[in-house]
């Protein structure tokens, strides 16, 4: 699932530098909440 989301964003970035430039910071938020793990990613 979160294979095609990434491929889905990838794809969206594609579209234009602003879109590459939002996506970029969604996929870091992302990676920050992943690696932050429990008790912050679930409150």
């Amino acid at each position: 699932m979160e294979d095609a989301a990434m491929q889905f964003w990838d794809e969206i970035a594609a579209k234009s530098a602003r879109t590459a430039k939002v996506v970029k910071i969604l996929k870091k938020y992302q990676k920050t909440m992943r690696d932050a793990g429990a008790p912050y990613r679930y409150a």
